[in-house]
C-alpha cells in the first residue's frame, strides 16, 4: 500500500512538473511574438523569465521520469525542439523590415511551438493514465486490505472465542468435579453417621434385651 501509494504521489510530481514547463513554453512563444510584432521591450519579460527556467524544468521533468524510458525519450526530443526554437530566434529589424517575412517566421515558429506542445500534451496525457492505473491499483490494494482484516478479525475472533470456550469448560469441569467430590464427602458422612446411629441402636437394644442376673447365695453367704 505504501509503494502504491509512493508512486501515485511520484505521478503527480511528475504532472505538476510537466504542467510547469507547457506554462513555460506558452510564455516564450507569447513573449517572443508579441515583441517582434510591437518592438516593446516589455513584452520580453515573460519570454526572459521563461528562457531562463525552461532548461532546468526539462532536466527536473527528465530525472523524474527516468525509470520510464519512453517518457525519457519524448523529454529529450522536446529538449532538442526547444534549442532549435531558441537558435531560430529572429532579429527584430530584420524582422520588422519586411512584413512578409515576419508573417512567415511567426507562422513557421507558431509550427514549431505547436510540435513542442503536441509533445508535452502526449507526455502528460502518459502520466495522467499511469495516475488513473495507479489509484486503480490503491483502490484494489485498499479493498484487498479491507477484505483481509475483516477476514483475520473473524479468525481471530473465533479463536478468542474456542479458547475461552475451552477455558469455561475446564473450569465448568472443574466445578463440576468439586461438587461431585463434595457431594460424595456429604453422602460418605451421612452414611457414617447412619451407620454410627444403627450401632448405637443395636446396643441399646442389646443392653436393654439381655436377661437380669439372678443372685443366689450359697451356705456360705457368698453371692453367686
Amino acid at each position: 500500500m505504501r509503494s502504491a501509494l509512493q508512486w501515485v504521489d511520484h505521478t503527480d510530481r511528475v504532472i505538476s512538473q510537466a504542467n510547469r514547463v507547457q506554462k513555460l513554453l506558452v510564455d516564450m512563444e507569447t513573449g517572443n511574438r508579441s515583441y517582434l510584432l510591437t518592438g516593446e521591450q516589455i513584452f520580453l519579460e515573460p519570454y526572459t523569465q521563461a528562457i531562463a527556467q525552461i532548461k532546468p524544468a526539462l532536466n527536473d521533468l527528465k530525472h523524474l521520469v527516468d525509470d520510464n524510458p519512453i517518457q525519457v525519450q519524448r523529454v529529450e526530443e522536446l529538449q532538442q525542439q526547444h534549442a532549435n526554437w531558441i537558435r531560430g530566434v529572429p532579429n527584430l529589424a530584420l524582422a520588422q523590415s519586411n512584413q512578409a517575412e515576419l508573417r512567415a517566421t511567426l507562422l513557421r515558429r507558431k509550427q514549431e511551438m505547436d510540435a513542442m506542445r503536441s509533445l508535452i500534451a502526449n507526455f502528460i496525457a502518459t502520466e495522467e493514465q499511469l495516475h488513473s492505473d495507479r489509484v486503480r491499483t490503491v483502490q484494489q490494494i485498499s479493498r484487498f486490505v479491507t477484505a483481509t482484516s475483516v477476514g483475520l478479525a473473524i479468525i481471530i475472533g473465533a479463536v478468542l472465542a474456542y479458547v475461552s470456550w475451552q477455558q469455561l469448560r475446564k473450569v465448568a469441569q472443574t466445578y463440576t468435579t468439586m461438587l461431585a467430590s463434595l457431594q460424595q464427602s456429604l453422602d460418605d458422612r451421612n452414611a457414617a453417621e447412619g451407620a454410627l446411629r444403627n450401632s448405637e441402636e443395636r446396643f441399646c437394644r442389646a443392653i436393654l434385651e439381655a436377661p437380669l442376673p439372678i443372685m443366689l447365695h450359697t451356705e456360705t453367704g457368698e453371692v453367686i
